[in-house]
């Protein structure tokens, strides 16, 4: 009651105040968001040069407001390194061995690795799968009278076509990792994808791309063009494009096994590393005593640069600068602004305050994963952090808020300022979401993440600074003001609370309305694991009733290999609630068998 009497009492001396900063608001972050949304910045994809732009601008801008450098070299700058893609090594090569000859693939002609690829050498017997979807349970199944042990399974992207039933389910099994990975469990040396005629009409190979959440599975992956398919397919007196038009037709496996024909394929592959980073400011507080604690306000100005297959875009045939000008040039616009404003005060927070821009979060979280790995202050001086990830489109005064239930003071905290229902607040008691405050939250340290909202121009070249409701983002930059600054004036730091599980979590399948959950939290940031290494375990789930803990790697689910965290995703998503299954786990280098019932996640 005394903390909430506090709360009020700063509200009515502050609310004036920051009602004309909302004016001032309003013109900073329409300069910065039409800056970093722009062309010239190219999409801000992490180690490419707009991102570095971005970063510079920010570092400017920390400059100008006076904030302190935390680096021992006196720079703004937390570098990093991370995988940003990979290329083709020599020893590459692909051929078929037929009835009539052997068939030479050329690189980049005929075929082309995925980037998910094992590096590796191998050959098999050619069989056809159709769309390499393995689902009994929605009465398909294209590996039903197939023996693909140790051969080389071909198969169709994308899906049959499908009644809106079942669309949701088909387009999970349809991702090219889940095709792969379905392959593998089935004993399949290797995969090869084709674009049917009937999807395009121009034979086309996929690009080479690599996703840090997809990491590498352990068969070799290729692609080749639909005419180079259409060959082998005449060899079986069959053409690819009627086979396919039977499949869609019928909507039933049309799978086959050639006769006498032998695949090779050695993909060669080279992970590319790229240096990226992290833009920290200091605003040192004004308390003898409470200086020596900090909150993080923070937000990631990295984005989906050109977008294309792999880049996490929504239309990923599209090659087209994606400016992410709500993701996340808005939250990096309320971080600028935010540091402007409490620098210019004349009376300094009691505590001190870190800005951080972080970088690589489109890539798994990998800046704000770095930096709570490699803290500037010791974390268990971070009393709080505030994460603002797409702050730009606020719509009928709905704001989302995660992490609500991470501190006791937290509810009304956020309850308090929204004065006069300023807004019609989406509460969500968890720290985890798909945003940076999650690598703080498994941390223990108490987080708010503020979030207008997804839109249809999500992850695509759609969001474009014109469609940025500035008057609403001013208005949501004014409430997380007041938040912070009361915070900031705190006699006693906010105590954590790791949240029970409510059915909303991460590591979670997908699979037709209610989807199976274990209630683990990936390791962001982890490098040549193999397995799904997790950085902890949520209150009342499936994975803490099964024992499983922190820094378990998970190598086996369901009797199935785990080679990453995208594997036991996969997984997960073939389960539904109430399943009981067997894990298998590394902990300190020995193998640890549990059985876990898995819980249920609602859409």
């Amino acid at each position: 009651m005394k903390r909430f009497y506090l709360l009020l009492t700063l509200f009515f001396t502050q609310y004036s105040f920051t009602q004309s900063q909302q004016e001032v608001f309003l013109s900073g972050i329409k300069t910065h968001i039409e800056y970093l949304a722009s062309d010239k910045l190219e999409g801000r994809r992490a180690g490419e040069k707009g991102n570095n732009d971005a970063a510079e601008y920010i570092a400017t801008l920390f400059r100008k407001y006076k904030l302190e450098p935390l680096d021992e070299m006196k720079s703004f700058y937390q570098p990093f390194d991370f995988v940003s893609g990979v290329k083709v090594a020599e020893g590459t090569s692909s051929f078929a061995t037929t009835p009539t000859g052997t068939i030479q693939y050329q690189l980049d002609s005929s075929f082309r690795p995925l980037g998910f690829s094992a590096d590796t050498s191998v050959s098999g017997e050619l069989v056809f799968a159709g769309y390499g979807i393995s689902a009994p349970q929605l009465n398909y199944d294209d590996y039903a009278t197939l023996d693909v042990k140790d051969k080389i399974v071909l198969v169709l992207r994308y899906s049959p076509p499908t009644d809106s039933t079942n669309q949701r389910e088909f387009q999970r099994l349809s991702a090219l990792y889940k095709k792969a990975q379905v392959a593998k469990d089935k004993g399949a040396r290797g995969i090869i994808f084709v674009t049917g005629p009937l999807d395009d009409e121009v034979p086309k190979l996929l690009r080479l791309t690599y996703r840090n959440d997809e990491g590498t599975t352990t068969i070799a992956a290729i692609s080749i063009k639909w005419n180079v398919a259409d060959s082998l397919f005449h060899i079986e007196k069959k053409s690819i494009r009627d086979v396919q038009k039977e499949i869609n037709t019928s909507k039933q496996p049309v799978s086959f096994a050639f006769k006498n024909v032998t695949l090779n394929i050695t993909t060669r592959l080279k992970k590319q590393k790229a240096q990226t980073q992290n833009v920290v400011g200091l605003l040192k507080g004004s308390d003898e005593s409470l200086k020596e604690e900090y909150i993080v306000i923070g937000a990631h100005y990295d984005h989906l640069g050109f977008g294309g297959e792999g880049s996490g875009s929504t239309k990923p045939d599209s090659i087209a600068i994606h400016n992410g000008a709500d993701d996340n040039a808005s939250g990096t616009a309320g971080l600028l602004e935010l540091a402007k404003v409490f620098s210019e005060r004349k009376e300094k927070p009691k505590r001190s305050i870190i800005f951080i821009g972080f970088s690589a979060e489109e890539s798994g979280l990998l800046g704000s994963a770095y930096y709570t790995n490699h803290p500037l202050v010791p974390l268990e001086k971070t009393v709080a952090m505030f994460n603002m990830d797409m702050i730009g489109r606020l719509k009928n005064n709905e704001l989302v808020v995660y992490g609500t239930g991470t501190s006791p003071s937290f509810d009304s905290l956020v309850d308090v300022w929204n004065r006069d229902s300023l807004f019609t607040l989406k509460k969500t008691k968890d720290g985890f979401g798909p945003s940076d405050q999650t690598s703080f939250y498994v941390k223990d340290i108490p987080v708010l993440f503020f979030f207008t909202n997804l839109h249809d121009d999500y992850h695509n070249p759609g969001d474009d600074w014109e469609k940025v409701n500035f008057e609403g983002e001013a208005k949501v930059l004014n409430y997380i003001y007041n938040i912070s600054n009361s915070l900031l004036s705190y006699e006693t730091k906010p105590t954590f609370t790791r949240v029970a599980s409510s059915g909303s979590e991460m590591m979670s399948g997908d699979r037709r309305g209610a989807r199976a959950s274990l209630g683990v939290v990936p390791a962001f940031g982890e490098e040549d694991v193999k397995g799904a290494k997790i950085s902890g375990v949520r209150p009342g789930t499936a994975a803490e009733k099964a024992g499983l803990q922190k820094d378990d790697i998970i190598i086996r689910f369901a009797g199935k290999e785990v080679a990453n965290l995208m594997d036991l995703t996969n997984h997960l998503g073939d389960f539904k609630p109430g399943d009981e299954v067997e894990i298998v786990v590394l902990r300190n280098k020995e193998e640890v068998k549990l059985k876990a019932v898995l819980g249920t996640r609602t859409n």
